[in-house]
């Protein structure tokens, strides 16, 4: 969340130790920015990771969060993309067949073997699981951010299951392709 450069000296390595993919959700605006203790990943990282099967997803052009609720309809089309794409209605918005998508958005005190079971749930049920992360450090401060060893033990957990068979781990762009969403 947010392109901190993190993604890319902790996440990206341990990412690829694995074999594994994710998607990294970057404001437009900080892209390659640097900020005193809070750098973002830059245009040369985003294009290293992407060869190795990440993606990269939209979370706004500049972090406006407390400006959206209150914007015109102008306005949250800008800072979402160009103004050229349109948001689609919740009508037009089907599941095919019964294919169940589920968001699980952890926070510091998230206990490990709570997103085991929840990745558990989700496999038993054939369905597609997001895994939301904020900020993944050696240490945690914030209740937004996750330890390294959290977020370790969590990846080597969906390692054992995708080497069993019994999952997938891919890019939110993959997922939605074969979800067809």
């Amino acid at each position: 969340d947010d392109g901190g450069i993190s993604g890319y000296t902790t996440v990206f390595p341990l990412l690829q130790a694995r074999q594994m993919v994710a998607s990294f959700a970057v404001i437009g605006s900080a892209i390659g920015v640097v900020h005193t203790g809070y750098d973002h990943i830059d245009a040369s990282e985003m294009r290293e990771m992407r060869r190795a099967g990440c993606d990269f997803v939209n979370h706004t052009m500049n972090h406006q969060q407390a400006v959206l609720p209150t914007a015109t309809q102008a306005e949250c089309y800008a800072e979402i993309n160009d103004g050229t794409i349109k948001p689609m209605a919740t009508s037009q918005i089907t599941p095919q067949g019964n294919r169940q998508v589920g968001c699980l958005s952890t926070l510091s005190t998230t206990a490990t073997g709570y997103i085991a079971s929840v990745i558990d749930y989700v496999i038993a049920k054939g369905g597609s699981l997001i895994i939301l992360y904020h900020h993944i450090l050696e240490t945690s401060g914030a209740s937004v951010e996750t330890t390294t060893v959290k977020y370790t033990a969590i990846l080597d957990y969906l390692k054992t299951k995708r080497d069993a068979g019994l999952c997938d781990v891919v890019n939110m762009s993959e997922m939605w392709q074969r979800t067809r969403l």
